[in-house]
């Protein structure tokens, strides 16, 4: 009944077709649809493996007698197990699927037929078809049948298009209205078709097409004053609108009438259809009519009315007013409105207006409906205490639009910013009002509430462990990967749990969350005290207490929950096998679970990927692992600053650090690469200015700023900062990674000293201070392995404390390995590199940047005069290589990251232009990832060529994209450009580096795309030669494809050739050690002019 006037521009084709081609070339689209279903689904039935639960249900979906069967037998399927259940909650999500086929027929047996392959497509677990969920085919069968749509197959040519006015739409629609079965309808529809293509003067416009109601008149202000609040304004507001719409909806319908008489001259036959419409029947208004199912009035098969029981009397009325009394309804609406009114409902104004500023808002728009009157009471409260009536008349006087003033007040409160904080396009998002309502609120606790995020890696965790006992949580340091394991003690707080971590540290973090958002604090009870009575099973331990006295006590013990912190360290060797024994031992405990959490899977020593190494143990097949259905959740720290939940340190580098000798070392060996280059380009003009720019860039280094004058130019007064220390001296470590001794023969105490003194020297010389003053500018704890348990702990808290009441200081915390990992400070504003990290300590690196990375707060960002700085003094920045132990990279785990925010979303597509930034980066990753992979469902790329792993993977994207229609989603192009959604590429931002490193750095990556292509080119020579030969026994002096492959040999001797190049060179016959062949032979004789 709504026809075009809802979505469209209310324009209308009409194509005439031959009979002789209906149900050939054009067929109802929903019955041909089913049609098609209905064979797919007959042979997925045929299928001889089909599982039996399912051969079950299918075979009784078909053999059912009717409709209340079916709903008996899908009520019988077990319900999708839920792990939101320790939330709070409090909202409920606007539902806007179409997942019934409702009733079209007058057939009982076509309807139950229509059920019965609404049932199957529920309970096949499997898509029909590839690609497509069946959930995104049923709701797109829905939607064919709700408008009647036509499948033509065919060329239309000018001459069968016709364009109708949108008064014939208003007769049809009014047809529509009628009850089945009504005589004469047809033959009427025929002679309104013959009418329409002889004389279009038939159908004169509506006289009231644009009488709308004024703006102003939803206002709260003059809804206030029109109740004086004897009417809330929902209420109110709504009964206004349907009483005007459904005046001019009647008034429409007589218009209609007019000219239907006009149509059949006042023939007879057709009296009583006119009249039934005269009566009863209703033009089309969108305003007041809806297709959705609910309470009202039914006007057609699919639309009502929404009339209330309060209502009632006032479209009775309506219903019987004349033409006249319909127009004055238009022309004076409120004054006929408050006729109606009941002014039983009194409340201050300040109440009024809180209420009628949640009532005026669209919440369907950011999908929620309305939600529990706990919630509202809780959003009525906040604007009370912002004033709701003085702000509002504020930014009326100011000319905003009432819609713009809902929205500025609303989202002031959920993001907790006064009204002049917002800027112009700010508007709260589903995410931050669950925030602000505590939707991942943990039950049983007073704050300890989840980020969306961290809720669905712990729903996931909990999903994977149900079925396989293991599951991991790859998280970035500082995005809260330690919550999601709190949250699994919480789900389980009487069951037995072991809790193992590398160190005390981690450990003591652990406990402190407890008891700060999980048990609070009492002055009679210690921390110990306080966590026993809420988890009285509960047990940590460090991973290095399992070979130690209390092994067998904790191995031998049985678990229902084993949680590794710092996952991947759960490798060492030692700690493995001990590990293993413990799993070893729950073999008879089905309720044992393990849940392994981490920065990072791999291990910096050998890059072995420990959440596999797990999955392996817990017998998850390789495609399963390939897939990652052991991986609950992953997030790279790259993803976590680009989806902006963490924030993005500033990086300082010591540019002095070129000049030093190990600096030194590295312009040497750019030095030699371009060397290699210059020799297979040749005089390329862009390599020579390379060149030279690489020499001026040596020569100035020596003018760089020292390490004093970085650090003192970059630390602030009244700031805290840790300085990560050498843990050698000479070729002897003082610490492990853990900060326990490794060498009593070396003083951490001393080195810790030393560099303390270097520090007050620093500021001595850059300020030109006495040490005395130095000394008290500056407070300096450390931590070591060599210190007592309670010296350690004693140093932290001193150094942790509040910086307020000492301004005019700076702390610096000096460490070796303490605090490596896995422990969050309070308000740490910085780290100093003095510690070489070797090229190989990715993770190290990652962990030791991690302690001023933490979770942003989007709705109070942090500026950038106080983002934490990192202050690398040794160049860890070039020399850690912070790509090396990185996997292949693709879409899987980025799918697997936006699909939940989908899931939370009601299966909703990300907008990619909406103002919320995070659904705006989703959208755009979501769009590359469709850009990407649909090669594979166009057929332009095979999965079948791809290796094992490769083809596991790319079958789950796709599998995961078909869930919600991503392979038939076309998204809208892009009309808001913000900067923070132009910025793709987070690698360069979050490990850039600057000045004169920067451009050591910029050369060095353009020499490399230079020696790509240089090596891409000579491949392809190589391979002809090798085409033509048989072999590549080229020697040196054999021209330019004999220079190159002698460096190719001379790279893979220095250990300098990349395991891709060296496997793609021995493919093609390559030759590496010359001595022990021919060509050794030939080089010698050449060499030394023997023929």
């Amino acid at each position: 009944l709504l026809y075009g006037k809802s979505f469209y521009r209310n324009h209308y084709a009409m194509i005439k077709v031959p009979k002789t081609e209906l149900g050939n070339n054009t067929v109802l689209a929903g019955p041909y649809m089913l049609e098609e279903v209905s064979k797919k689904i007959e042979e997925y039935r045929k299928n001889p493996n089909l599982d039996e639960v399912t051969k079950y249900y299918l075979d009784a979906i078909s053999n059912a007698k009717n409709k209340a069967r079916i709903e008996e037998l899908l009520k019988t399927i077990k319900e999708k197990k839920t792990y939101d259940d320790v939330f709070q909650k409090g909202l409920i999500f606007a539902q806007d699927k179409r997942t019934d086929l409702g009733d079209y027929s007058d057939s009982e047996k076509e309807n139950l037929e229509r059920e019965k392959i609404l049932a199957m497509l529920k309970v096949i677990p499997d898509e029909i078809l590839p690609n497509a969920s069946n959930l995104f085919l049923i709701q797109t069968i829905g939607n064919a049948f709700s408008a009647s749509e036509l499948l033509h197959d065919g060329e239309i040519t000018k001459e069968e298009l016709l364009t109708p006015p949108s008064e014939l739409i208003e007769v049809f629609a009014s047809l529509q209205q009628l009850p089945k079965n009504t005589p004469h309808v047809e033959e009427l529809k025929r002679e309104i078709l013959q009418a329409v293509t002889k004389n279009d003067s038939l159908f004169p416009c509506f006289t009231h097409e644009n009488d709308n109601l004024p703006v102003e008149h939803d206002s709260i202000k003059k809804m206030y004053e029109l109740t004086k609040s004897g009417t809330s304004y929902h209420e109110a507001i709504t009964m206004y609108h349907k009483l005007f719409y459904l005046a001019k909806s009647r008034l429409r319908n007589l218009h209609t009438v007019k000219i239907l008489k006009e149509i059949t001259k006042d023939n007879p036959k057709y009296k009583g259809i006119i009249e039934q419409i005269s009566k009863e029947g209703f033009g089309i208004e969108p305003e007041i009519f809806s297709r959705a199912k609910g309470n009202g009035l039914s006007v057609s098969e699919n639309v009502r009315v929404g009339i209330t029981p309060k209502e009632q009397e006032m479209f009775e009325k309506v219903k019987k007013y004349s033409e006249e009394e319909l127009q004055h309804v238009l022309q004076n609406p409120q004054e006929v409105f408050l006729e109606f009114l009941d002014k039983q409902y009194q409340i201050s104004e300040n109440e009024y207006y809180a209420n009628a500023v949640i009532d005026l808002f669209d919440w369907e728009s950011i999908g929620v409906v309305p939600f529990s009157i706990q919630r509202r009471e809780q959003l009525v409260l906040k604007l009370l205490e912002s004033d709701v009536v003085g702000t509002y008349q504020m930014l009326r006087s100011q000319g905003t639009s009432e819609k713009e003033i809902v929205g500025k007040l609303l989202t002031a409160i959920i993001k907790d910013k006064k009204i002049d904080e917002l800027n112009e396009e700010e508007q709260f998002t589903k995410d931050d009002l669950d925030d602000f309502l505590g939707y991942y609120l943990i039950k049983g606790t007073s704050n300890f509430k989840l980020k969306a995020y961290q809720a669905y890696a712990y729903q996931e965790a909990e999903r994977i462990m149900d079925e396989h006992q293991f599951a991991s949580v790859v998280m970035p340091t500082g995005s809260g990967k330690s919550f999601v394991a709190i949250a699994t003690l919480l789900k389980n707080p009487n069951q037995k749990m072991l809790y193992l971590a590398p160190n005390d540290e981690i450990i003591n973090q652990v406990k402190k969350y407890l008891v700060q958002y999980v048990t609070g604090t009492t002055s009679s009870k210690t921390t110990e005290q306080l966590i026993q009575e809420r988890f009285p099973n509960l047990r940590f331990a460090r991973y290095h207490d399992l070979v130690s006295m209390k092994q067998d006590e904790i191995i031998h013990s049985k678990y229902d929950y084993v949680i590794l912190d710092e996952l991947h360290r759960s490798g060492a060797s030692e700690w493995s096998r001990k590990l293993q024994k413990l799993v070893d031992y729950q073999h008879d405990n089905p309720n044992f679970h393990m849940l392994g959490i981490t920065a990072t899977e791999e291990r910096d020593m050998d890059g072995k990927d420990m959440a596999e190494f797990w999955a392996k143990y817990f017998n998850y097949s390789d495609e399963e692992i390939a897939k990652n259905k052991h991986v609950a959740y992953y997030m790279s720290l790259e993803d976590a600053v680009y989806y902006r939940y963490v924030l993005n340190p500033k990086k300082v580098a010591c540019d002095y650090f070129l000049a030093t000798k190990e600096g030194q070392g590295l312009f040497q060996e750019l030095e030699e690469k371009m060397k290699e280059v210059e020799e297979v380009t040749g005089n390329d003009e862009n390599v020579k200015r390379l060149a030279a720019k690489l020499d001026h860039l040596r020569r100035n280094v020596t003018k760089a700023k020292g390490t004093g004058d970085i650090i003192c130019e970059n630390v602030r007064f009244g700031k805290k900062y840790i300085v990560f220390c050498p843990v050698t001296a000479g070729a002897v470590t003082a610490e492990d990674e853990d900060g326990n001794i490794i060498d009593s023969r070396v003083s951490g105490t001393e080195a810790i000293e030393h560099q303390q003194k270097q520090m007050i020297q620093y500021f001595q010389d850059y300020f030109g201070i006495s040490e005395e003053e130095a000394k008290q500018s500056i407070e300096c704890y450390s931590m070591l392995g060599e210190y007592s348990k309670s010296k350690n702990t004693y140093e932290f808290e001193q150094f942790q404390k509040d910086t307020s009441d000492s301004p005019n200081k700076i702390k610096f915390m000096f460490v070796m390995n303490k605090l490596n990992e896995g422990v969050h400070l309070d308000k740490i504003d910085g780290i100093i590199w003095l510690r070489p990290l070797d090229q190989n300590s990715r993770i190290l690196y990652l962990q030791q940047l991690g302690r001023i990375i933490h979770t942003m707060d989007s709705n109070h960002p942090i500026s950038e005069e106080n983002l934490p700085i990192a202050i690398d003094l040794v160049g860890n920045s070039l020399r850690v290589k912070l790509h090396k132990n990185t996997k292949q990279k693709d879409s899987l785990e980025d799918l697997k990251t936006i699909q939940g925010w989908i899931l939370e979303h009601d299966n909703k597509i990300p907008d990619i232009n909406s103002n919320d930034q995070l659904e705006a980066r989703y959208a755009s990753k979501l769009q590359m990832i469709q850009k990407e992979y649909q090669k594979y469902i166009t057929g332009e790329s095979s999965i079948e060529t791809l290796k094992p792993r490769m083809r596991y993977r790319v079958e789950e994207i796709l599998s995961i994209g078909s869930r919600f229609a991503l392979w038939n989603y076309e998204f809208p192009k892009r009309t808001k450009q913000t900067r923070e959604q132009s910025t793709l590429d987070v690698d360069d931002e979050l490990f850039e580096v600057q000045g004169y490193l920067k451009d050591f750095f910029d050369i060095a990556t353009e020499l490399d795309s230079y020696e790509i292509s240089a090596f891409q080119k000579n491949y392809q020579q190589a391979m002809a030669y090798y085409v033509e030969h048989g072999d590549l026994a080229v020697n040196k002096r054999s021209g330019s494809l004999g220079q190159w492959i002698s460096i190719q040999r001379k790279n893979y001797k220095n250990h300098k050739l990349s395991e891709e190049r060296f496997e793609a060179l021995n493919a093609i016959g390559m030759i590496w050690n010359t001595s022990e062949n021919q060509i050794a032979v030939e080089t010698l004789c050449e060499e030394n002019g023997i023929p």
